[in-house]
């Protein structure tokens, strides 16, 4: 793959037939189809990249990012229904979610992560058509995309992309890191194990997110609601975030931050069995953490 995404990396995305993945009328309202048309430059061509923990991505519009608090992002969905794909506000449903297959040569596939029909990918016909998820057709341009990259979060249209960093991680990466971390601190204190569950990663992501987008450290999303929306029912709710320039730039370093502030110390310490979490970096680089514990119903 010549392109490798991060975390919150703008993309226009071009066909191999020459459109390009467009917000029909730069309308951002729930159903709105999104489209093949001829390369123009504007937001209405631009997409966010936003990881998963399952090495998916969600597709933001470039028209609402920046604009929608998290988990109100209007997002490319895969209409079942029709084949085809639509604006959709962000559910966190398979729907919304695109795994990169890299065809070689600088080429890659979205195949949406919705199964029960089996591969679907993205594919481009003619100008002004709905872009269509379809099954696979190896011969066919209209499968085969380059990501062209645009900027970073933040960063204005044309701006050139962010130097390469880690992605919004899966279990081995961020998460993992700080679940070793935080299980030995536990451990230190004679305290049980806690253990990785994934439908706590959207709430950290979106707490992260909103934190970069802000620039400002802080608890500015409801986690349990968004860890609720994902399918998981807690009953017991704790956060620890932190981020500014300078500072914190590795799990160990964020972690020991928290260990040394009180509030954040008690939560490390409390009465929870499961955890998510994220890092998320602002325009600057500057990253911004988030780790969700929780205890389940």
């Amino acid at each position: 793959m010549s392109v490798t995404p991060q975390n919150g990396q703008v993309f226009t995305l071009k066909s191999a037939n020459g459109t390009v993945a467009d917000v029909s009328s730069s309308d951002t309202a729930n159903g709105n189809k999104i489209q093949a048309w001829e390369p123009n430059g504007t937001k209405a061509q631009t997409w966010v990249f936003w990881a998963k923990a399952d090495n998916t991505w969600l597709l933001e519009t470039g028209l609402t990012n920046g604009t929608h608090a998290p988990g109100q992002a209007m997002v490319m969905d895969y209409d079942y229904t029709a084949y085809n794909t639509h604006l959709f506000n962000e559910s966190g449903d398979p729907n919304q979610r695109w795994s990169l297959e890299d065809t070689g040569d600088g080429w890659v596939r979205f195949r949406n992560a919705r199964t029960d029909e089996g591969p679907a990918y993205l594919t481009a016909d003619r100008v002004g058509n709905n872009l269509g998820v379809w099954k696979l057709d190896e011969s066919g341009s209209g499968q085969r995309w380059q990501l062209v990259p645009v900027g970073a979060v933040g960063s204005g249209a044309q701006q050139a992309a962010p130097p390469a960093q880690p992605q919004q991680p899966s279990g081995s990466d961020i998460q993992g890191s700080l679940l070793t971390l935080l299980n030995n601190y536990r451990a230190s204190k004679g305290l049980g194990s806690i253990r990785l569950d994934g439908r706590l990663t959207p709430a950290s992501t979106a707490s992260s997110q909103e934190q970069a987008r802000r620039h400002q450290q802080g608890h500015f999303v409801p986690v349990g609601d968004v860890a609720k929306t994902a399918g998981y029912n807690g009953r017991a709710w704790g956060e620890v975030a932190g981020g500014a320039p300078g500072f914190w730039a590795t799990a160990d370093s964020i972690f020991q931050a928290w260990v040394d502030e009180p509030a954040h110390d008690a939560i490390l310490r409390g009465n929870y069995s499961d955890m998510g979490a994220a890092r998320t970096y602002a325009a600057d680089q500057t990253p911004y953490w988030s780790m969700v514990l929780a205890l389940p119903m």
